[in-house]
């Protein structure tokens, strides 16, 4: 019986050693999307496609999704704050954006919220910023961000997905609501995949248009 004690307390600690090296962080890797944007196209019947009121052409980001970014940039200096250094370091780490204005700005602006400069990376006394590199590469090369890339596994599975009996079902029961899209919006709404744009489109709106109304949106661009 002691020899089994033994031996459970010897496995016990070698467990409670491996615990506590697996707890060890050694890295992270975050991935997340641009901030609040404006639509990238406006569907053909919109009402507010020209509104002078939109805070910057389409697809671009607002004033909005800056701050968006720039507050989680401060949030992951909170979160991992000690695990990297308060003095930018090269090595410490590394920014790929797809090769997007948004994107590109979206990490600028968290990166301006996670290394704010100190020391002697305070380069302009007037400016509480610091330039970070952000690495990209061409739209058609981007085999791990772009989303819209083409990948024949992706295209194999969707077309097998539009066989399915529910999928046909789906469509029937939508016919009517395809008709009615189709009709309102002046682009041709044909099943659940062209609906995505629009629902975007028309989101986006609701939301700039909310912050128009709470004052949290101002400004108009000429």
């Amino acid at each position: 019986m002691l020899l089994v004690y033994i031996l459970l307390v010897f496995f016990l600690n070698i467990i409670k050693y491996y615990a506590v090296a697996e707890d060890e962080l050694l890295a992270v890797t975050l991935i997340y999307r641009h901030g609040d944007r404006t639509p990238i196209k406006f569907y053909a019947k919109d009402p507010h496609k020209n509104s002078p009121r939109w805070p910057a052409p389409p697809g671009q980001l607002t004033n909005t999704g800056k701050l968006q970014l720039y507050l989680l940039g401060k949030w992951f200096r909170n979160r991992y704050d000690g695990f990297l250094s308060p003095i930018y370091n090269v090595s410490e780490i590394y920014v790929r954006s797809t090769d997007v204005d948004r994107c590109i700005m979206s990490a600028a602006s968290s990166l301006a919220g996670l290394y704010p400069p100190h020391g002697k990376d305070v380069w302009n006394d007037d400016l509480p910023w610091q330039p970070i590199p952000i690495h990209t590469v061409p739209a058609e090369e981007d085999d791990i961000a772009k989303v819209f890339n083409c990948c024949p596994k992706y295209s194999r599975i969707l077309s097998e997905s539009q066989e399915l009996p529910y999928y046909k079902q789906l469509q029937e029961k939508n016919k009517v609501f395809y008709e009615y899209l189709t009709n309102n919006t002046g682009e041709e709404v044909a099943d659940l995949f062209n609906i995505f744009h629009l629902f975007d489109n028309i989101q986006i709106e609701k939301i700039i248009i909310s912050h128009y109304q709470t004052g949290l949106m101002t400004c108009t661009r000429n």
